[in-house]
């Protein structure tokens, strides 16, 4: 009995000291390379992807690769790697991809370094792995731009190449002209286009393009950066009569001013209304044009109207046309019921004539949904979200100007 009682003391005594010379090895051998890498921002990072690989100091064997999506106004990341146990002394070879020009570690520049792990003492006597690394990136900057449509900050992010300012479509939109995407076809191209007159055919990946009845190569291609295509800013701008102006140019900085395309719809519907002294005892206007089937609503002032929303609407019945002329809105009301159904809310701006929602059923189910017809006893319908958002926001005494 007193042997097994031994022999069992001494089995528990041994799997712990091999225990412990285990965990000791392991605490001796890390299993993990930390990289911090710094950017300086100046003056603007291009959102690109970079790759960045950690491998033997073969270069044969890889340890695993982390893709960084870096942004802009980005200072720094941190880049984990999990390793198997590894001895102090262990050489590790970084590849940095091409989303950037390279990185700087110890004075020298390049997409490829040699990361040495070693011990070393710190400031206190005490020994210290290292196993962390720092590197500051060198990326493809941008030049910080300043961009205004119609007197407006506008803020998207985009790039510089060749020295033009390339956009995203959410910008070409801003301006009033039309987008189509065709980057399924087999050879991938973007339709912009506004009055039906013209257009622009541009290709990712590609220098030609197509502007009306010109073809001609572009001074860089059209560059596609995570999934966004970009576009030249300026040859847009021109073509579709954006009076497009450099404000200033520097080494930093391009300071741009535009306004709506000349070509587009908003632009044409400013410049017409700012021609007819039309005044308002609010900060809105309503302009509806029969022959279009539209209620434009306008916010600012006399000569300085912007249109901020087009409705598509129904007018009255050759029979009972709608009114034509300057008035104001005068009244509101919840709803006009009718058996079976009702129109509402309702925005009253002459005797019987009002804006309001197109006919409804009690159950909440269109009666009459028609919309761009002549059909109604002279008042004006419209949807029901957007008469919502008048009732919501167009406040009494505003100007109703309504055309043939």
């Amino acid at each position: 009995m007193k042997v097994l009682k031994r022999s069992l003391f001494l089995a528990v005594l041994f799997a712990a000291v091999l225990f412990s010379i285990q965990a000791y090895a392991q605490s001796e051998k890390p299993n993990s390379v930390k990289i911090h890498f710094e950017i300086a921002d100046i003056p603007t990072i291009v959102e690109n992807t970079v790759d960045i690989e950690l491998c033997d100091e073969s270069g044969i064997v890889s340890f695993g690769t982390v893709s960084h999506r870096l942004k802009r106004g980005e200072t720094g990341f941190d880049v984990d790697f999990q390793l198997p146990y590894y001895p102090i002394g262990t050489e590790f070879r970084l590849n940095i991809g091409d989303g950037v020009k390279g990185a700087f570690y110890n004075d020298e520049f390049g997409s490829t370094h040699i990361l040495k792990t070693k011990t070393e003492r710190d400031e206190n006597g005490n020994r210290k792995n290292v196993t962390e690394f720092s590197l500051e990136l060198d990326c493809y900057w941008n030049k910080e731009a300043f961009i205004k449509i119609d007197g407006k900050d506008v803020y998207y992010n985009y790039i510089i190449k060749e020295d033009d300012v390339y956009v995203p479509r959410e910008f070409i939109e801003a301006l009033g002209i039309k987008f189509e995407s065709h980057l399924d076809e087999e050879k991938p191209f973007v339709k912009l286009y506004s009055d039906g007159y013209h257009y622009a055919m541009l290709y990712p990946g590609d220098v030609y393009a197509v502007f009306g009845e010109d073809a001609l190569n572009l001074a860089a291609p059209v560059p596609e950066i995570g999934g966004t295509v970009y576009y030249p800013l300026s040859k847009v701008a021109v073509y579709f009569a954006c009076n497009y102006t450099l404000v200033a140019d520097t080494e930093y900085v391009k300071e741009i001013t535009l306004t709506s395309s000349v070509y587009c719809d908003k632009y044409i519907k400013e410049s017409l209304i700012n021609t007819k002294n039309i005044s308002s005892k609010t900060e809105y206007m309503i302009w509806v044009s029969k022959k279009d089937f539209e209620v434009n609503i306008f916010t600012g002032s006399q000569d300085d109207w912007t249109l901020l929303h087009t409705f598509p609407c129904s007018i009255g019945a050759p029979s009972t046309p709608t009114i034509e002329g300057q008035f104001e809105y005068i009244q509101w009301q919840a709803r006009w019921n009718y058996p079976g159904y009702y129109c509402g809310p309702i925005l009253r701006f002459y005797r019987g004539y009002a804006f309001h929602s197109y006919l409804i059923r009690n159950n909440g189910t269109p009666y009459d949904g028609r919309l761009r017809m002549k059909i109604s006893h002279g008042c004006v319908r419209m949807h029901p979200d957007d008469i919502g958002w008048m009732s919501d926001n167009i406040p009494l005494y505003t100007k109703v100007y309504i055309t043939p």
